[in-house]
């Protein structure tokens, strides 16, 4: 790794001074991660009036602990956020609040617990060798010994495809009246198709949001993509209708996370003599949950890793010489995450620079102070995990591509609440476990056979959406592993 050269990937030129009104409505739709000021990169706590009102942005890891932790209660979910996600994800987990979302955290736990989530890590496996076995093709049949994809989509499909067959088990209904003159994987290119189109829906920060604009005021990106979003909708409507007619009538059914959901209870509400399952609203939610906010997650992050990789050509040698030896020794698929260290370091430092999750917001309900900044109830609370994970007090060279930052020998040098990839408190993100065991997969999956080389004209910029994405393609070109 010492020979490679030293990686600092682009990101948005810093302001010296913070942008005015115009210029923060400006920047919430176009790049929100581009409105912060250098002095945001280096204090704990960065406050003051925005268009939003009072404003506290802490990157303290003190402040962090008091605020989204300890006194989490005293804090909800951020009012603007809410209306701009909750048309397309509902009420599901990511939305919800109070005892609404503490019944669904509850009998949602269990769905993603350890030994649920190794259960699947076969299927991931599976999915990818078979896209990889695809792509190998692809190359053999060229004449040229090669092919050129952007990564942007190839990530996105092949995350889509392991998302079809742990949540779905490949099971998706083909339409909302049951006809089927499609093949299965026309239907599923269609089901592909608007799941894109329904990221899109809601991945820009609207200027109306932030004016607090009625809800019945179109926004573009959702009127421009409503037929797909109508299409996606019905899709997880039928598609979870069939599965329920199919556990009811005692069939075999897929063992898969659609199946665990609908069969979830909740111990705690069953003791009360209150209804023990999640409701059919609630299953629908938290589909599109999963689908929208994890599925989303997981393609940019691995979009940005391999980018990252390509230009590190000793790195990928390290990785396969790991990949190799666990794979060798038939580690269980399971296992993949923990063994491979470097693998897994790659990813974390690729999160690092790039969280999937760009930002965290909550609304004071009540007065508070932390870290001597009062913060009247109202106000707006954040961590920038796009700031806090660049942040010149906790990270040596923070704009430095560094895997080895996470090896196990250095992890306990990184501070507890200064890396927050999958967001910190009660509402850390259920599926972590699983993420962290797909993108271990699909990278030792590519890694292990194939020559991945950037050719992009230009080096990807990442812009803010619902995730941190990079703008346009990532071309590579993909050869055989000489």
């Amino acid at each position: 790794l010492a020979n490679d050269l030293e990686l600092i990937p682009p990101f948005p030129k810093r302001r010296k001074k913070p942008v005015g009104y115009l210029g923060f409505l400006w920047g919430l739709w176009s790049n929100p991660i581009a409105i912060w000021a250098e002095a945001a990169f280096e204090e704990a706590i960065v406050a003051g009036p925005t268009i939003r009102g009072y404003s506290v942005m802490i990157n303290g890891e003190e402040g962090i602990q008091h605020s989204f932790v300890k006194r989490a209660k005293a804090y909800q979910r951020d009012r603007v956020v809410t209306r701009m996600l909750e048309p397309a994800l509902g009420q599901g987990l990511f939305t919800a609040e109070g005892d609404k979302w503490r019944k669904q955290r509850r009998i949602l736990a269990p769905v993603f617990s350890p030994r649920n989530i190794n259960q699947l890590t076969n299927k991931m496996v599976d999915v990818s060798a078979s896209y990889v076995d695809g792509l190998v093709r692809q190359i053999e049949d060229n004449k040229n010994g090669h092919i050129d994809l952007d990564f942007s989509e190839a990530m996105t499909r092949l995350t889509f495809y392991i998302l079809s067959n742990t949540l779905f088990s490949g099971d998706i209904a083909v339409s909302a009246d049951g006809a089927n003159d499609k093949t299965q994987q026309e239907n599923e290119e269609e089901f592909f198709d608007a799941i894109t189109a329904y990221i899109e829906s809601f991945g820009h920060i609207s200027p109306l949001d932030i004016l607090n604009a009625p809800s019945w005021v179109p926004r573009i990106s959702k009127w421009t993509t409503r037929n797909a979003v109508k299409i996606f909708n019905e899709r997880v409507d039928s598609t979870i209708s069939k599965r329920q007619n199919r556990i009811e009538s005692v069939e075999d059914v897929p063992d898969d996370l659609l199946t665990l959901l609908l069969k979830a209870e909740d111990e705690e509400a069953s003791e009360n003599g209150d209804k023990a399952t999640l409701t059919d609203e609630e299953v629908k939610d938290n589909i599109m949950t999963f689908i929208g906010a994890g599925h989303e997650t997981t393609a940019r992050a691995m979009t940005w890793a391999f980018y990252l990789i390509s230009q590190q050509p000793n790195l990928v040698n390290a990785l396969r010489d790991e990949i190799d030896e666990v794979i060798d020794a038939d580690v269980p698929s399971n296992e993949w995450a923990d063994k491979m260290v470097l693998i897994r370091a790659v990813i974390e430092e690729t999160m690092r620079l790039y969280p999937p999750a760009p930002i965290i917001i909550r609304e004071a309900l009540e007065d508070d102070e932390t870290m001597g900044e009062k913060i009247p109830k109202g106000t707006v609370t954040l961590i920038s995990t796009y700031v806090l994970h660049r942040h010149n007090e906790f990270w040596q060279n923070p704009n430095v591509f560094k895997p080895e930052r996470f090896l196990p020998q250095n992890r306990e040098k990184i501070q507890r609440h200064t890396y927050l990839p999958f967001g910190v408190g009660p509402r850390i993100c259920i599926g972590a476990q699983f993420a962290l065991q797909e993108a271990v997969i699909i990278l030792a999956s590519l890694v292990k056979r194939l020559d991945i080389e950037f050719i992009g004209k230009n080096h990807p910029k990442a812009v803010q959406r619902i995730t941190l994405r990079p703008e346009g393609e990532v071309m590579m070109r993909l050869r055989l592993r000489k």
